[in-house]
């Protein structure tokens, strides 16, 4: 089955794309003016709800529109596209447009190059087909929105909500496969535990919600532990969450706030006192990614990457070792698109595709081909498409533009996922992997969710955190059992 679609813009001057929020406000006269990017559907498929087009090979953006699901036609505003030369490709989804970036397109369309110039109306006709996992994947159970790997634990979220749990999400749950655990709906985002029998959070449109240790008030009710989830007070509208070896920071309305252990000020308020009440953080501009080390926190924002608390080893990227109470600037680690935290070193994918790293080096997890710490963001050399970065306890990953991953630093227990137990001090291919949509490390596992909804682990997994139904190391990739 196909739909005929097609792609206009009329640009009549230089101008950077502005991302259209999906749902977003019609473009206004001026915006129009200088060249708008209209979508035209003949049919919307049943349940869509938002549009993802993407534009790569010489010119990078990412625009997401509203769709009325069921309806005849339709003719979407995108915005302006930047000019020059690349390559458009359009996928529908039947999620949620606030979880567009992690989902899996129900239906995709062929990619096509196109030129866009000043004054020139360009017309784009694509093929819109059905992107049916299930054909692809037996064990498919639902749309897999994103992953989130821990200690000794991973967990996926799907569209409708649910999560599945693999490895020790303890006190709430273990297994060896990813299986459905009860008292956790509406679910956007994770936030896996980060040491053993440690606790773990989970975020939903409106509430945060942790659980487990509760030590030093990192879940935010008092002096108690909990074996079930307990909502965050004084937390609304959560958009990301991450957890520490015994603190929590997330992100709502726009703020970072952070709780639990603040022995190293990795709480951020300017004291070394734990809280159990979540603390806003002092930052200049408004974050979009926020990331928790073991006893460090970092957020992105357009003016760079804001870190602060323990810096033995350089991770908080400001050119000393001196540990931070409030956030300090991370020198050289603007324009980020994708960052991570390891328990003490980071690193940052920028928009062109290169890749920053920092902090401790001594397994080669900055994969810069050295095992020398770095005390500011280092360029990662040889990497120019890299989109997303995940980082483990002392190892790193990434993911690229053609849907491979790549692998550096420890890899005692498999995490590298080249065959061996070898540490790496470069980028290594992980083999067997293809159509890569998303990855996530633990502290000694990594695991990539595929385009068709399978989902790979390698690493550790004497917790069964890779959820294949058998514990033991997997040197290499091996495929989860989802339930």
């Amino acid at each position: 089955m196909s739909i005929q679609h097609r792609v206009v813009a009329n640009l009549a001057v230089l101008a950077a794309l502005p991302l259209a929020a999906c749902g977003g406000a019609e473009p206004s006269a001026f915006d129009e003016s200088i060249g708008e990017a209209t979508l035209e559907l003949s049919t919307v498929p049943t349940g869509a709800q938002c549009l993802q087009v993407v534009g790569s090979a010489g010119i990078t953006f990412t625009a997401t529109a509203a769709l009325s699901a069921g309806s005849s036609s339709a003719s979407v505003s995108l915005g302006r596209l930047p000019l020059g030369s690349g390559t458009i490709n359009a996928s529908v989804f039947d999620v949620a447009c606030a979880s567009i970036g992690g989902a899996t397109p129900t239906w995709i369309a062929d990619a096509q190059a196109a030129t866009f110039r000043p004054g020139v109306v360009t017309t784009l006709s694509m093929n819109l087909r059905a992107n049916n996992p299930v054909l692809a994947n037996a064990n498919f159970v639902g749309n897999i929105t994103s992953l989130n790997a821990g200690y000794d634990a991973t967990g996926l979220v799907l569209s409708d909500g649910t999560v599945r749990f693999a490895g020790n999400w303890s006190p709430m749950f273990g297994g060896n496969v990813f299986a459905k655990p009860v008292g956790l709906s509406g679910v956007l985002g994770l936030a896996a535990p980060k040491t053993y029998n440690a606790h773990g959070c989970a975020r939903t449109s409106t509430q945060l919600f942790c659980w487990g240790d509760n030590s030093y008030g990192q879940i935010g009710t008092g002096a108690s532990n909990s074996s079930t989830p307990v909502a965050v007070a004084g937390i609304s509208s959560p958009t990301a969450v991450s957890v520490g070896d015994y603190h929590t920071c997330v992100l709502s309305n726009g703020g970072v706030y952070c709780l639990g252990y603040n022995g190293n000020g990795q709480v951020g308020n300017g004291t070394t006192t734990n809280t159990s009440t979540p603390v806003m953080v002092s930052i200049a501009a408004a974050a979009d990614l926020v990331v928790t080390g073991t006893y460090h926190s970092c957020a992105n924002t357009y003016a760079g990457v804001y870190c602060w608390g323990y810096n033995g080893s350089g991770q908080l990227g400001d050119g000393t070792s001196t540990q931070r109470l409030w956030p300090i600037v991370a020198y050289g680690a603007e324009g980020t698109v994708s960052l991570a935290a390891g328990d003490s070193h980071m690193c940052a994918v920028r928009a062109d595709g290169t890749v920053r790293c920092w902090g401790a080096n001594y397994a080669g997890q900055l994969g810069d081909g050295t095992t020398t710490p770095r005390l500011t963001p280092t360029l990662v050399p040889g990497i120019n498409d890299a989109l997303q970065v995940a980082a483990g306890w002392s190892h790193t990953c990434l993911r690229r533009a053609n849907g491979t991953v790549m692998c550096a630093g420890a890899g005692n227990y498999g995490q590298i996922g080249d065959g061996s137990a070898q540490s790496r001090l470069t980028f290594t291919q992980v083999p067997g992997l293809s159509g890569v949509a998303s990855i996530s490390a633990g502290s000694f596992h990594t695991c990539a969710l595929l385009d068709n909804q399978q989902v790979y682990c390698w690493g550790i997994d004497d917790s069964g955190s890779s959820g294949d139904g058998s514990p033991g190391n997997n040197y290499k990739p091996i495929a989860a059992i989802v339930q």
